[in-house]
């Protein structure tokens, strides 16, 4: 986390540098995109929806571990008057439910990503347009998240990609042909 931040400050150090020849003005901001979501009414519709889901797989659970229960209840009073083979049955329908639960317990938590991230991804495409959109607008150079590390919206004014991959280029370039050239004297075995 502070490795990403200190890049994040790192960055923002050089584009104030690169910019403060032009004597220009940048424009930072940050949204919180967790409340975005949180207090929109698209969020707050696919909220309702998560916590519907949420109750029906815990309802489900509850049936599952009241049916456990009941199979240990069993084997804890039955077991001393059981015949081996009767005893045997219902210690594997036990160990059964129990890996019925474990399974549903992965399954309904995998159910819940997935839909969570169906619910997410339109507010976000949406989101991510308003921002754009937004940022342009006001000439902000820079948006921010307050709650994750990590470039929201970037104006193209302060990209320097290009810069350093030029830079980066003619240094990589330079290296490659001083092997070469120190190669020509050696002799070959």
């Amino acid at each position: 986390m502070k490795k990403v931040l200190s890049g994040i400050v790192a960055v923002l150090a050089c584009v104030l540098i690169a910019q403060g020849a032009e004597a220009q003005e940048n424009k930072f901001a940050y949204i919180d995109a967790q409340r975005l979501l949180l207090e929109s009414i698209p969020g707050k519709a696919a909220a309702g929806e998560m916590e519907k889901l949420q109750k029906d797989k815990q309802a489900q659970l509850e049936k599952l571990e009241a049916s456990i229960k009941k199979l240990g209840e069993q084997l804890a009073a039955k077991t001393p008057a059981m015949s081996e083979k009767a005893k045997s049955d219902l210690e594997d329908q036990y160990q059964r439910e129990l890996r019925d639960r474990e399974r549903f317990l992965k399954d309904a938590q995998e159910e819940l990503r997935k839909k969570e991230a169906t619910l997410i991804k339109p507010i976000r495409d949406d989101l991510d347009k308003i921002i754009d959109e937004y940022g342009r607008k006001n000439s902000i150079d820079l948006i921010l998240d307050v709650k994750a590390p990590g470039i929201i919206y970037a104006s193209d004014r302060i990209d320097i990609t290009a810069a350093i991959l030029d830079i980066y280029n003619k240094q990589s370039q330079g290296k490659a042909e001083a092997p070469a050239a120190s190669d020509k004297g050696k002799k070959k075995p």
